[in-house]
């Protein structure tokens, strides 16, 4: 059982679809880490800012959250 190998060709990604590949995966990166950064954000608000609504981006972080845990 001998067999004939044979060379298979690797075709390398050209420099257009790797950048593309790379712009996919940081916008996956960045929408994938916003609601998380904004859950961490959220957890240094006082009670009445974190269900405000609309919710306020600039706020004075208190850790009054984690110190009554």
């Amino acid at each position: 059982m001998t067999g004939i190998s044979q060379a298979h060709s690797v075709v390398q990604p050209s420099p257009f679809s790797r950048r593309i590949a790379g712009v996919i995966v940081i916008l996956y990166a960045v929408i994938t880490m916003v609601p998380l950064a904004w859950i961490f954000l959220t957890g240094f608000k006082s009670g009445p800012d974190s269900i405000a609504y609309p919710p306020k981006v600039l706020f004075a972080p208190s850790a009054e959250g984690y110190c009554n845990l």
